[in-house]
């Protein structure tokens, strides 16, 4: 298959293929860029599409600078009222263009680990005007810290960027910046086939029902949910709001194959919806099943679960 490929003049698309075999394996693709323009052009999209899950084993408190600095190609695409605020942080030295629409590429979206990168590579932009700097979170920067992760969620939405996987860890300082902007946006989440949702315990888990409620309207193709304890939560009224939103959500969706459920089960969420036909794998982690009822009336109308 492979040389009648070859002998049809097929060549790049099964080069195409074989790059695929290599995702996720930044080395190898970073080789592949430097080959040719053909293979840089089918390598790139595959290097770009999560450039935020480089740093392997979650080892971020040791991050180098020039793993980093792709934020900095990011920000070439800023508007001009905004590279005037970059200004006014000190930042000036921008790449002036760049081959490649990189934004549009990302298909991973971690809003925790975002963060985490932004703050990263703000120690080592400092540093390398002040090598004495630390990071103090005072106002200035904080507001440094939350402009760069806004425009960075902007610049993905404005660059038409298609997110596959979204996950949701509250950061009680961006969340709302996150939720707003993807607010707004409809395209930049609609086809998200993994979603995962994991607020931290100080998280007013009501913030979380607008998101939800944008998701089920405009969002029908996940196909692994991963869901949150939201025993934590107090508030009965938040909370009854929340598994409606949650059910409803379950409910609108056509693919669903995967859910995972943490310290609570929520098992109201998955009667009467469209992933009784669809559900093959469900994952229970650290749940009391005494205090679940119902539960065969779940698993009775639940098809197709491997066995």
């Amino acid at each position: 298959m492979a040389c009648s490929k070859i002998f049809l003049g097929e060549l790049p698309e099964l080069l195409s293929e074989i790059i695929q075999y290599f995702r996720s394996d930044f080395s190898t693709l970073h080789s592949c860029s430097l080959v040719s323009r053909l293979w840089c052009r089918l390598a790139i999209p595959l290097l770009w599409e999560n450039p935020f899950s480089i740093i392997p084993n979650k080892n971020y408190y040791s991050i180098e600078y020039h793993k980093i600095r792709f934020i900095e190609t990011y920000l070439v695409k800023l508007n001009d009222n905004d590279k005037i605020k970059l200004y006014e942080f000190g930042i000036n030295n921008l790449t002036p263009n760049t081959l490649f629409n990189y934004p549009s590429f990302i298909q991973y979206l971690d809003t925790r680990l975002i963060s985490v990168f932004i703050e990263k590579w703000v120690v080592a932009v400092k540093k390398n005007e002040n090598p004495s700097f630390t990071l103090i979170r005072n106002t200035q920067n904080l507001d440094f810290i939350k402009f760069i992760y806004k425009s960075l969620i902007k610049i993905f939405i404005e660059n038409e960027a298609i997110i596959h996987t979204f996950d949701v860890k509250n950061r009680h300082k961006y969340f709302d910046v996150i939720s707003e902007l993807v607010l707004q946006s409809s395209n930049f989440i609609c086809n998200i086939k993994n979603l995962y949702l994991e607020p931290y315990y100080s998280f007013k888990i009501g913030n979380i029902n607008p998101l939800l409620k944008f998701l089920s309207s405009n969002c029908n193709s996940i196909s692994s949910l991963y869901i949150p304890s939201f025993n934590k939560h107090k508030d009965s009224n938040t909370l009854i709001e929340y598994l409606s939103q949650l059910s409803q959500l379950i409910k609108s969706q056509k693919n669903l194959s995967k859910i995972l459920f943490f310290y609570d089960f929520p098992h109201l969420t998955l009667l009467n919806s469209n992933c009784l036909n669809t559900l093959t794998t469900i994952i229970f982690y650290n749940i009391d099943f005494k205090n679940v009822n119902f539960l065969n009336e779940v698993f009775e109308q639940l098809n197709h679960l491997c066995q």
